[in-house]
Order: C-alpha cells, then structure tokens, then sequence
C-alpha cells in the first residue's frame, strides 16, 4: 500500500533546502543564460487569497522550468504601498502607514512562503522604502524636465466616507462605494499626468513583435487607444439663395466625439 503523502514536512524540507542551497538566488554576475520573469506586483493588504495563488503561481513554475533548462532566472518581488482599501483599514486601525504596511507585508510574505514560491527574496522591493523612492522621484524629475509630466485638472469618483479616490470598479451599479456604502460623486481635482500619447505609435509597433495572444495585444492596443480621427465638410448655409453657402471643416479625435476645427 502506498504511503500517504504528508505534504506539510514534505514541502517544508524543500523549502529550507532551496534557501540553503541559493537554488533561486541570481546574483549580476552569474555565468549562466540571463532570464526574468516578472508577475503583477502585488498590493500588501494581508494573507494572500485564491487570487494571488493563481497569479504567482504561474511564474513560479516559469522559473523553475526555466532554471531546470540551465538559465539563470531573475525573480523578484516588489511590495507596492497599500492602496485604497488598505488605506481605508489603515485609517480606522489608527496606525502610521509604514507601520500598518510592514505588517501586512509580513502576512503576505509568510503566506506565499508557506506556498513554496520561489523568488529570490534579496531582491525584495518596497515602493515605500527611502531607497527606493529617492529613484522615483529620479525618474520624475527627469520626465519633468522633458516635459512629459504635467498637472491639469480631471473628474475623479470621490467618496466622501473614504476620503479618497475610487476606481470604476469600486463604484457598485446604484453609484454607492462598494466599501463604506456612501454615494461616489463626481469631483474635478488637479492632478499629476503623463504624456505616454507621445509614444503611442511606437508602443503599438511593439506590440506586432510580441509573441503574445492576440487577445491580450488587442486589449493594449485598445488601452493605448490611439485613434486617427476623420475630418469631413459641413455645407453651412450662408444667405437665402441656395447658392450662399460655405464649407466648414470638422474632425474627431476619436471618431465618436466630433470637435469644431473651423
């Protein structure tokens, strides 16, 4: 009769030796065939759920075919700053934003620890971390200086019971947040953007080269949104005879939404 598998001291035995071996570590100078994988940062507001399983799981077992083949495989975390759920329990919880973030970084730690995942955890990345965001604030200066960020006002959806900014997905079918119950409203605040539309075409000719599904390259595509627009004459009439007329130059950009350009 066949053991049972006793997956707990199974997987803990392997784990501990991948992290004394540096089995997934990849330092700079590593002789093998460089590879990176990267997977969707997470935001740390707790244990990792169902969702976070399905998500990393699938580079977990890119990296460990990968480094099965002989390369050697880049695979780091970064831990992005609570967003606006978090922040929402961060505020009823009292506690200072590097404190409540750390700690909900160690759940989720432990969590896709006790997973088996095998990133190189000294890599980790916090998007809070002095170190780190001294390099933000790099790159914004730099976009700054080439004009490529700019602030101008836009319609948010505000929730007077958060506080804060809610993505359309938070905003449940009756317009009511989908945490605290309030009624989102419309409010127009000055914000920070980026002039990503300048690299338009040349993100879209990036796309062709990608050998990825085509229903993914057709959402970027349609989330890059670059439309050429169409310009067309308008027959205005000028007087009463039915030769008084003029012509009168329109367009759209995008189609559907017609501007005066006349």
């Amino acid at each position: 009769m066949a053991r049972a598998y006793d997956v707990v001291p199974i997987e803990k035995k392997w784990q501990r030796r991948w992290a004394e071996d540096g089995t997934y570590e990849v330092d700079a100078d590593d002789p093998r065939p460089a590879s990176y994988v990267l997977t969707m940062y997470p935001y740390p507001s707790g244990p990792a759920h169902m969702g976070h399983v399905r998500n990393y799981t699938f580079g977990d077992l890119l990296v460990r075919h990968r480094t099965m083949l002989g390369q050697a495989v880049l695979f780091a975390l970064r831990l992005r700053l609570v967003r606006t759920a978090g922040r929402e329990r961060r505020h009823q919880d009292g506690h200072p934003s590097r404190v409540y973030t750390d700690a909900r970084i160690a759940e989720l730690k432990e969590s896709i620890t006790a997973l088996g995942a095998v990133y190189d955890w000294r890599r980790e990345i916090r998007s809070h971390d002095p170190e780190y965001i001294k390099w933000n604030q790099v790159i914004f200066q730099k976009l700054l200086a080439a004009d490529l960020a700019y602030r101008a006002n836009a319609p948010v959806n505000w929730c007077p019971g958060c506080q804060t900014v809610m993505a359309n997905e938070q905003v449940l079918a009756d317009g009511t947040c989908e945490r605290s119950g309030d009624l989102v409203v419309r409010r127009v605040l000055e914000q920070w953007f980026l002039r990503i539309t300048r690299y338009a075409d040349e993100l879209l000719a990036g796309l062709d080269g990608l050998d990825w599904p085509e229903r993914v390259k057709t959402m970027q595509r349609n989330w890059i949104g670059r439309s050429e627009g169409a310009e067309f004459d308008l027959v205005v009439e000028a007087g009463t005879a039915p030769t008084d007329v003029n012509r009168c130059r329109s367009g759209s950009s995008p189609p559907d939404r017609t501007r005066r350009s006349a």
